[in-house]
């Protein structure tokens, strides 16, 4: 099977944080993130990754133009991420020191970087995702019979570690600016609010399967699959 062939940008794996936690992300995403009307608030893990039977059948393999592309049923997904996720139990992340990607000279991305307890979560949850990580590399995994561990994750769905060169870096996006100077001075801007109270702070029980109709249209939730081995699937219809 093409790992390629089920790719799709409009699908990914990302956290997204509690509405409640969303007002000043919100804010400063409104007047500088031009992709703020079609991505809520969010970190990916992976991107791009599969759509769901519906949206296959109507759209072209977005990496490759093929018609014909592979499609693996929705529920094969969501047990694929169940047994990826379950040695990771609900973990802590705070979103309050920022920093910024430059992609040239005159473009920036001013973005949020997260901080877990325990401090590995996100690259744990990678790794479990793309199928890299064994249990006993998980800091807080689950003690369970080896071969129950085979044939877990997407491997080659590792898009986001071939971004620059340092692997994978989580962050919550922020906005576009202009160069690294701008972004310096955006940074400076807003440590001022996110150092404040209320720090936007909140417990991962999930990780959330989202999807688009087109290129244009806003991100929904697909599923979410909850960490652990208690982990739930729920899936929005």
């Amino acid at each position: 099977m093409s790992n390629n062939s089920l790719k799709s940008y409009k699908s990914a794996l990302c956290i997204i944080p509690p509405k409640s936690q969303w007002p000043n992300i919100q804010l400063i995403r409104q007047k500088h993130d031009k992709h703020y009307k079609r991505w809520m608030p969010h970190i990916n893990l992976i991107y791009p990754f599969i759509l769901p039977q519906l949206h296959t059948s109507d759209n072209s393999n977005s990496l490759d133009n093929e018609t014909d592309s592979e499609i693996i049923d929705d529920n094969s997904i969501l047990q694929i991420l169940k047994k990826s996720l379950y040695p990771i139990h609900p973990f802590k992340l705070k979103l309050q020191n920022l920093n910024y990607f430059t992609h040239g000279k005159q473009s920036s991305t001013v973005w949020l970087h997260p901080e877990t307890v325990p401090k590995n979560a996100l690259i744990e949850s990678e790794n479990r995702l793309i199928g890299r990580s064994n249990l006993n590399d998980c800091e807080n995994n689950v003690k369970v019979d080896e071969k129950d561990d085979e044939n877990f994750g997407f491997p080659g769905f590792d898009d986001l570690l071939k971004i620059g060169n340092d692997g994978f870096k989580p962050h919550l996006s922020l906005g576009q600016f202009r160069g690294e100077k701008s972004s310096q001075e955006a940074i400076e801007k807003f440590s001022l609010i996110f150092s404040q109270d209320p720090i936007i702070e909140f417990e991962v029980t999930e990780i959330c399967w989202i999807v688009r109709k087109g290129f244009h249209d806003p991100f929904e939730i697909k599923a979410k699959v909850g960490l652990g081995i208690d982990g739930e699937i729920v899936i929005n219809e």
